[in-house]
């Protein structure tokens, strides 16, 4: 399936189980949000994927990988759906074991590892060097694409 229409067929599903559980759980108290908020909320991950996409692939160039940017783009779509919907089991788990807020955020990160065996496979590299790249990028994305949300008045 086209990694954007595996992406649009999950949105339905797993944006309001997100919402919803997050309010369920007291995460977020907010009555009325700006529909810019609501967007950026939407868009959040998918944003971090963009960064994550490009340094990534210009990682892979530079070690000799000589495939396209659409293949580490679709791959990391697919895994985006994959730490979505996990996300989603945790915060489930947070509901059932009263556990704190570390528990959606860990098992997400766990999620890396499929991201890099997949993106490994894809560029015949090694999963183990392929992970630690892509923990690296994915945090310094995060960080900086919540900064960037900040200071846009958009959290």
């Amino acid at each position: 399936m086209n990694p954007l229409g595996f992406l649009a067929a999950s949105w339905p599903l797993l944006l309001p189980l997100d919402y919803g559980l997050q309010r369920w759980l007291g995460w977020d108290n907010r009555t009325n949000v700006s529909f810019f908020i609501e967007a950026a909320r939407l868009l959040r991950p998918y944003l971090m994927v963009i960064p994550v996409g490009f340094a990534m692939h210009m990682i892979f160039r530079v070690v000799g990988s000589r495939r396209r940017w659409t293949t580490t783009m679709g791959l990391l779509l697919y895994w985006m759906v994959l730490f979505a919907a996990v996300w989603v089991l945790g915060l489930l788990a947070c509901r059932a074991f009263r556990v704190g807020n570390w528990l959606p955020k860990m098992i997400c990160m766990l999620t890396l590892a499929w991201g890099a065996l997949a993106l490994a496979g894809a560029h015949r590299t090694r999963w183990w060097w392929t992970l630690l790249a892509l923990v690296g990028v994915t945090a310094i994305s995060i960080f900086s694409v919540n900064k960037l949300l900040d200071s846009l008045r958009l959290t």
